[in-house]
């Protein structure tokens, strides 16, 4: 699958709760936004594929993914929006990031974000950030301040927010393995 430089921003392969096998998608020099393959919903799997987009992002995934035996070349190789993503005998080229997770979440109204990551057999030892967000949909990329040298094993992410009146919502956490 080639995907197109006639402008938009282009996505190659999108999959959701399925699998696909021996599947290569490319895409031209010169673009700068798109993806090559969007892989979204519960026990989807990307195997034995290969994914050749420069300037683009390889993979993006939502909800519950695994890549296996994959060759990635892109400028973000391999980006989770969300859920849990499981990677194992993947051969990754870049030229600016290899895997970055965003935390994505909905505010109804202006507060205090704190992302804390942890390692799930000791949840009390962690790394946290704060960031103030607006009501509405918010991101916040997992950069290297937070996320430093993650060895294998599983992780959680914790999100909690807090509004100007001191009011705490409920946190939601999310669960991720390192490889």
């Amino acid at each position: 699958m080639r995907l197109s430089a006639n402008g938009g921003t282009p996505t190659g392969l999108v999959l959701e709760n399925g699998k696909a096998q021996n599947v290569a998608v490319t895409a031209p020099d010169g673009l700068s936004d798109g993806v090559g393959v969007r892989l979204a919903g519960g026990n989807t799997q990307f195997g034995k594929g290969s994914v050749d987009v420069p300037g683009l992002r390889g993979i993006e995934t939502s909800g519950t993914a695994l890549v296996l035996g994959s060759s990635i070349r892109a400028d973000v190789a391999l980006m989770a929006t969300s859920g849990a993503v499981g990677i194992a005998h993947a051969n990754i080229e870049t030229s600016r990031i290899g895997i970055l997770s965003a935390a994505r979440f909905r505010l109804s109204e202006p507060a205090r974000v704190t992302i804390r990551l942890s390692r799930a057999s000791r949840p009390r030892l962690g790394r946290s950030i704060r960031v103030n967000n607006r009501r509405g949909a918010n991101a916040v990329r997992l950069r290297r301040r937070l996320v430093r040298a993650l060895g294998p094993g599983r992780y959680r992410i914790k999100v909690s927010a807090r509004d100007a009146a001191g009011n705490l919502a409920k946190p939601r956490i999310a669960r991720l393995r390192g490889i």
